[in-house]
């Protein structure tokens, strides 16, 4: 070994000691924060800022070499989630779980927490420290508007001073283990990062419900849901699921949509059965006489209050062990839910129409962990009637506490209640009624149940999940042949760049977003996407027999303060395209002819525009949303029946039944080696 190769080994290895440390100091920052003096916080503070500048001044070896075991976890979505919310639902809480115990679980890798960062339109790393804080704060509950909490998760939206953009080493693991399905323009930098840096990008798919079951979500929510899933499916190097229900449904949702998945590519890793953590208790638990209750005189009805969870399912067993029983037999019901979903005033409906039920049933909101502990601690036992999910930690934190679960049949509810919950007939009320009759007034029946899971009740920690996530990414990555990013192939046809309006799955479905190319575009909308500053453009690759591309541009929206757009466009294959002037609220084709050639091809083109009054292209500012791009259709040489459909389609103003058409779908991965 050379010196040059001696000195830049030993640099590596300072820059992972180094990195070592910073991770031990957090450790120890999270045990003495309650119990040491402001001073000694700084102390810690200003200790890890000088490892940080020693981090930063050997980034060229961390950063531009490859790193083993580096492991990226994209919480871009829980970081928007605060900004509205403060108490975690079902997803969060996963994420919470994770995250507060990977850097005290996981050893010889290189964690980083990061986000998008829209106004730098880059990733940034986000503070470990600054993260738990807020984690441990939306767990203890309390005022969303209070002044601790709007201060912390601000200062969590805040770039440091002197903070850029993230660089992933190459060959990066990017997990992604929120619901991302909502964060504008979020595949745009999925592909910036493959692009430059050859990450492996991994979604965590909590669950398929708005594709699979979409009578229970807002049909926007499926809309939204498809366009993401359709979206994934071209990104995604590998699958993390929380059941083998959800891995089932990810699979046939992806081959309704013509996209093969090999069940390798998908690992299980199931959720903690323990609620929180120790650090997230507040210390002050609420009476149960605050909400009228005592010891063993509850049921508990867990989950967001929506169609899906089936809370009115539950109410009407309620109303019939009423009439049935009298009310001074039947113990009450307490539904908990921490947000409202689809339908959900219909639950709230059924309750306050019957004076009746309503002395029988309660709904709670706003319940931290430490309360929902207490609660799941002292209550006869719980019920889970819901239609459909992904996991469903109700069942296991039920179990956890060693309570009962009545639980219906369907997806992943078996596998959650681990053979220990009481399973009825999905749908069937006679069934749910009498599981619950039993449960209440068979005492014998619920002490056997109780036993039964005292014996065979199998704890599993955050710190487990944890452990079990690293080894099953580890093994999926480790070994594999990364394939280089490419732009997708584009067949002859019509892509409309618009926002999913898919209600269903249907075979064909695909996505033209993905040809999207550059951080300057806006979110998808009906029209189209407005190009947001210069320099944004299309990619992708070209059949040799593609001789033609038309664009579709629209002109600014009709405002009294619009102006009419001259357009430039400039293409990899030669020639720039200029003075191509878009009036305001109208539309405009744009074609572009392509020199002929032998084999497959790249193309791509940057679109500017300035305004028509002055006729000056304004190279480097950033541009109002002006002009947008509604699609752009592929002419291929010799095929001219769908030529004539397409033309047909736009003079006759068909232009959107044509969208519907089905394209082939491509893959947007091919092997080659990485660069």
């Amino acid at each position: 070994m050379g010196n040059e190769d001696r000195e830049k080994e030993e640099k590596i290895s300072f820059v992972e000691t180094i990195t070592a440390v910073k991770k031990e100091m957090e450790k120890l920052n999270n045990i003495l924060s309650k119990d040491v003096s402001e001073k000694t916080l700084e102390n810690i503070s200003s200790l890890k800022a000088i490892l940080d500048g020693f981090g930063r001044n050997n980034s060229e070896y961390s950063n531009n070499n490859h790193v083993k075991n580096a492991l990226y976890f994209d919480i871009s979505d829980l970081i928007i989630f605060f900004r509205h919310n403060r108490l975690p639902t079902g997803i969060q809480r996963v994420q919470i779980g994770i995250i507060n115990n990977i850097f005290d679980t996981l050893s010889g890798v290189n964690v980083i927490l990061c986000r998008i960062d829209p106004l730098l339109e880059d990733w940034v790393e986000v503070s470990t420290e600054r993260f738990r804080r807020v984690a441990l704060l939306s767990l203890a509950a309390g005022d969303s508007d209070d002044e601790e909490w709007r201060a912390e998760v601000d200062a969590l939206h805040t770039l440091a001073p002197g903070k850029s953009a993230l660089s992933f080493p190459r060959d990066a693991v990017l997990i992604s283990i929120g619901a991302s399905w909502g964060i504008e323009n979020y595949f745009i930098y999925i592909r910036e990062a493959k692009e430059k840096h050859n990450i492996c990008y991994i979604p965590f798919v909590h669950d398929v419900v708005p594709a699979i079951a979409p009578a229970y979500c807002h049909p926007d929510d499926v809309k939204k849901f498809i366009g993401w899933l359709l979206s994934v499916l071209q990104h995604a190097d590998y699958y993390i699921s929380v059941s083998d229900s959800a891995k089932k449904d990810l699979i046939t949702a992806a081959r309704i949509l013509g996209v093969y998945i090999p069940s390798e590519h998908i690992a299980v890793v199931t959720p903690a059965t323990e609620i929180g953590s120790q650090k997230a208790d507040s210390g002050k638990t609420t009476n149960l006489a605050h909400w009228n209750l005592s010891r063993q005189n509850y049921v508990l009805c867990i989950g967001t209050l929506e169609a899906r969870k089936n809370q009115i399912g539950a109410f009407e067993v309620w109303k019939k062990l009423i009439m049935m029983h009298g009310k001074e037999q039947v113990p009450t019901l307490v539904c908990i839910s921490g947000t409202q979903g689809y339908k959900g005033d219909q639950a709230i409906d059924c309750l306050n129409s019957n004076p009746d039920l309503q002395s029988r049933a309660i709904i709670l909101r706003g319940i931290n962990d430490t309360d929902l502990k207490n609660l799941y601690e002292n209550c006869l036992f719980t019920v889970f009637p819901s239609f459909y999910e992904g996991w469903g930690l109700p069942v296991t934190e039920s179990l956890r506490y060693g309570k009962p679960v009545i639980t219906a049949d369907n997806s992943s509810l078996p596998q959650a209640g681990m053979g220990l919950s009481v399973l009825y007939k999905t749908g069937s009320q006679k069934a749910l009624l009498q599981a619950v009759e039993k449960m209440i007034f068979d005492q014998k029946f619920r002490a056997a149940k109780e036993e039964e899971i005292k014996k065979n009740f199998v704890l599993r920690t955050w710190s487990q999940v944890v452990q079990d996530l690293q080894n099953k990414v580890l093994g999926m990555t480790q070994g594999a042949t990364r394939l280089a990013w490419v732009p997708p192939l584009a067949p002859q046809g019509y892509y409309a760049l618009t926002k999913s309006d898919e209600t269903a799955l249907r075979a064909g479905a695909t996505s033209a977003e993905v040809y999207r190319h550059g951080t300057g575009w806006g979110a998808l909308e009906a029209f189209g996407s407005r190009i947001m500053e210069d320099g944004t453009g299309l990619s992708m690759r070209l059949s040799p027999r593609t001789r033609r591309i038309a664009i579709h541009l629209i002109g600014p929206p009709h405002e009294h303060d619009k102006q009419d757009v001259c357009c430039y466009i400039e293409t990899n294959l030669g020639g720039v395209l200029r003075d191509i002037l878009v009036p305001v609220g109208k539309q405009r084709w744009v074609f572009i002819d392509l020199p002929p050639a032998e084999k497959e091809r790249t193309f791509m083109c940057q679109v500017w525009s300035s305004s028509a009054s002055s006729g000056v292209y304004q190279a480097g500012k950033k541009q109002s949303a002006d002009i947008g791009v509604s699609g752009f259709f592929i002419f291929n040489e010799g095929d001219n029946r769908e030529k004539i459909d397409f033309l047909e389609a736009v003079s006759l103003g068909g232009l959107e039944d044509y969208k519907q058409r089905t394209l082939p779908v491509t893959s947007v991965m091919v092997e080659r080696p990485a660069s």
